[in-house]
C-alpha cells in the first residue's frame, strides 16, 4: 500500500511538474509573439516621439502581460493608463488600486500606442527625455521615479524584460536607420575589427540589413546588439559562415510563404534554394517543402519555383 501510494503521489508530481514548465514555456513564447507582432509599432513611437522602443515594448509586456490583460483584450489599452480629466475618449472599469476605477479604451492597439507616447510627454514624464535615447536603464529607473506604477521594483522589472528579450536591439535599429551613432549601455566583448555602419532596410516587410565583404552574422550581431543565435535561425544558418557583399541577413523570422502578388520564380543560372529563399523571405524549409524538394536541392535554370 505504501509502495503504491508513494507511485501515486510521485505520478502527480511529475504531473504538475510538466504542467508548471509547459506554462512558462507557453508564457515565454507568448512575449516573443507579442514583440514579433508589436516592434514595429514601438520603434514608430522612437522615431516620432523619442521614447527608446525597448522602453515601450518592455511596459506594454509587463501592463498588458503580452497583450493578454482585460484591459489589453477589452479595451485595447496595453499600458495601463486611466481616465484623466481631458480624456474625452471611450471608457472601460476594472478594479485596481481602488475598485471600479476608470481607464482608457481605444479602437486598436495603435492608437494605444500612440496615447501611450503622449502621455509620457506630459508633467510628470518630461524629465525622461533629458536622458540619452539609448539609456534604457536611465528611462526605466526614471518611470519609476516619476510614479508610473506604484510598484517599487518597477524600473528593475522592466530592465529584466529588456534584457531578457534583448529589446534594446530595436533602439539600435531606430538609431542606425536614422544615422544616429549609438552606444549601448549593456557592454560588449572588445573587438579588432573595424567597425561598419549597418543600415537596416524594409523588404516584404521585413527588417534586413546588407553583408559587407569577408563579413560574418558574429559581426553583425555585435553591431546592432542583436541575438546572435536568433541571427542564424532567422536566416537558416547553423554556423557563423562567411558573408560576401549584399547578402541579405534579416533581423526577424522570415514568412511561411511569399507574400502577394510574388507566387512563382524563375530560376536564373547559379541560384540556390537558400538564395531564393533569401530573397523572398521565406523559411528555406517551407520553400522546400512547397516545391517537395530538399534543402540541398539544386534548381535548374528555368525552372519554376512555387513562392506560396
Amino acid at each position: 500500500m505504501k509502495v503504491q501510494k508513494f507511485i501515486f503521489s510521485a505520478f502527480w508530481c511529475l504531473l504538475i511538474l510538466n504542467n508548471y514548465q509547459a506554462q512558462a514555456q507557453r508564457l515565454i513564447k507568448s512575449y516573443e509573439d507579442y514583440i514579433k507582432d508589436n516592434h514595429k509599432l514601438a520603434i514608430k513611437q522612437m522615431e516620432d516621439y523619442k521614447i527608446p522602443a525597448s522602453i515601450t515594448l518592455a511596459q506594454a509586456l509587463l501592463e498588458s502581460a503580452a497583450g493578454t490583460s482585460t484591459l489589453a483584450v477589452n479595451g485595447n489599452n496595453h499600458f495601463g493608463i486611466k481616465c484623466t480629466k481631458e480624456w474625452t475618449g471611450a471608457t472601460i472599469y476594472k478594479d485596481d488600486n481602488l475598485p471600479n476605477e476608470c481607464f482608457r479604451k481605444y479602437k486598436n492597439k495603435k492608437e494605444s500606442y500612440e496615447d501611450h507616447s503622449l502621455f509620457l510627454k506630459r508633467s510628470p514624464y518630461v524629465s525622461l527625455f533629458t536622458y540619452d535615447i539609448a539609456n534604457y536603464i536611465s528611462w526605466a529607473n526614471g518611470l519609476q521615479s516619476c510614479g508610473y506604477a506604484t510598484d517599487k521594483t518597477y524600473g528593475s522589472k522592466l530592465i529584466k524584460l529588456i534584457e531578457d528579450y534583448r529589446l534594446f536591439s530595436y533602439d539600435s535599429i531606430c538609431l542606425v536607420s536614422q544615422h544616429i551613432p549609438y552606444k549601448s549601455p549593456v557592454s560588449k566583448p572588445a573587438s579588432n575589427r573595424p567597425n561598419v555602419k549597418r543600415q537596416p532596410y524594409l523588404t516584404y516587410g521585413l527588417l534586413y540589413v546588407e553583408a559587407e565583404n569577408n563579413d560574418r552574422l558574429s559581426y553583425i550581431a555585435e553591431d546592432m546588439n542583436f541575438d546572435l543565435k536568433k541571427l542564424l535561425k532567422y536566416n537558416d544558418l547553423s554556423d557563423d559562415k562567411q558573408l560576401k557583399k549584399g547578402d541579405v541577413v534579416y533581423l526577424e523570422e522570415k514568412r511561411d510563404k511569399a507574400i502577394l502578388p510574388y507566387t512563382v520564380y524563375i530560376v536564373k543560372d547559379g541560384d540556390t534554394m537558400y538564395y531564393i529563399a533569401q530573397q523572398f523571405g521565406v523559411r528555406l524549409k517551407n520553400l522546400c517543402k512547397l516545391n517537395s524538394v530538399s534543402e540541398t536541392y539544386r534548381p535548374k535554370t528555368g525552372e519554376v519555383i512555387k513562392l506560396r
